[in-house]
């Protein structure tokens, strides 16, 4: 009895492990130089920064990746990482949210650690939104000033900025309103 006890707290805590390591994500990479390749990331979970590069696993070899090395990565065929320079002019994997034209949508997030008040050493997550008008050229997105002046983010549509402006701080919906700029200025 106390030996069946015994493995069946052991499989307990075996099975979500095995079930982790198993965690694969496909990874499509494209260079700055054009050389595309393809590996897997473990234990991929969207929500993870991979701003500052990551670990690609290929033929049971690990490289380690960088945006200044990168064009664009594409995980799982869906989620698409564009290498390019953020608000403080650094290279850095930015995920696209909308693709569109005119105006295409990204998300930097970065992992932070350090010290709060009242606490010891903690982790957060900081995201900054950026809008790209023409290729390689990305506009930050301080929420406050695209509340105050929707007109230098989303010019000639009136309708829209009157939306903008009456929203409440807690109701920013930003890839809503990208998807119905782009709308209204289709051909």
């Amino acid at each position: 009895m106390k030996r069946a006890f015994v493995g069946f707290l052991f499989f307990l805590m075996l099975g979500p492990a095995t079930l982790v390591a198993q965690k694969k994500a496909k990874c499509t990479v494209t260079t700055q130089s054009g050389t595309e390749f393809t590996g897997y990331i473990k234990r991929y979970n969207i929500g993870d920064s991979m701003s500052g590069g990551f670990k690609l696993f290929k033929d049971k070899k690990k490289m380690w990746l960088y945006p200044g090395n990168l064009k664009k990565v594409v995980v799982n065929d869906t989620i698409v990482y564009r290498s390019l320079k953020d608000r403080r002019g650094d290279k850095s994997l930015m995920r696209l949210l909308v693709d569109g034209t005119p105006i295409s949508l990204y998300l930097y997030s970065s992992k932070q650690l350090g010290n709060i008040p009242g606490e010891n050493l903690s982790t957060w997550f900081v995201s900054e939104f950026y809008l790209e008008k023409e290729p390689e050229a990305l506009t930050y997105v301080d929420i406050k000033e695209l509340r105050q002046n929707p007109e230098a983010f989303f010019p000639d549509a009136p309708m829209l900025q009157e939306r903008i402006k009456a929203t409440k701080r807690d109701d920013i919906q930003l890839v809503a309103w990208v998807k119905a700029y782009n709308n209204t200025l289709e051909p």
